[in-house]
């Protein structure tokens, strides 16, 4: 079984990068506050240290970022990502990204990153929707983080309302932990 590890919207927050957002006007990388940047810095050190050990064991690294052209990716000399990306690891924008899953030869991929219940979910249902990609889908809630704003209760309460309308049914996803024995292990969400 070929495993990848999806790590969405890693935004790197360095003046450079959101300098060259604002020269190309578009598609730019996000403007995020000086808390959401912190929680980004912080929390990507463990997903670094996560990232590190998966590929170890043969996890392929897919880091995966919201916009619709390459031209951010073709910049000399800036790094996209506030994680490390090795060179055995595979750079894609969203509109790729089912593409580069499905050509990887993936048998089950986890997405994790920046934002649970906003951009990881949005990726997710695009690659179980707009592909034909017929592997396990799961969200890795412990390596991805909220927004300020959010709770994790109110994000599973808004996708687990009966005859949700922007997901599917028969594309479900499982939500899962990295446990410190680095293992994917599945838990059972559920409200009443």
């Amino acid at each position: 079984m070929r495993r990848g590890l999806v790590v969405v919207d890693a935004w790197s927050v360095s003046k450079s990068l959101l300098d060259l957002g604002e020269k190309m006007h578009r598609n730019e990388p996000p403007q995020w506050s000086s808390e959401v940047k912190d929680n980004v810095k912080n929390f990507s050190n463990f997903l670094d240290y996560v990232c590190d050990i998966e590929r170890k064991k043969g996890t392929t690294i897919i880091h995966t970022f919201g916009v619709n052209n390459s031209q951010l990716f073709s910049q000399e000399k800036i790094n996209i990502s506030q994680l490390t990306v090795d060179e055995k690891d595979k750079v894609t924008f969203a509109i790729q990204l089912g593409a580069t899953i499905l050509e990887s030869n993936i048998d089950e991929v986890y997405f994790c990153g920046f934002h649970f219940g906003l951009c990881i979910h949005d990726k997710i249902a695009n690659v179980s929707e707009l592909t034909d990609y017929n592997g396990k889908l799961g969200v890795i809630i412990n390596l991805s983080m909220l927004l300020p704003v959010d709770t994790f209760k109110r994000k599973f309460e808004r996708f687990h309302k009966p005859n949700k309308p922007r997901y599917k049914p028969n594309h479900a996803w499982d939500y899962y932990l990295w446990t410190p024995k680095c293992e994917f292990e599945k838990i059972d969400i559920s409200f009443p």
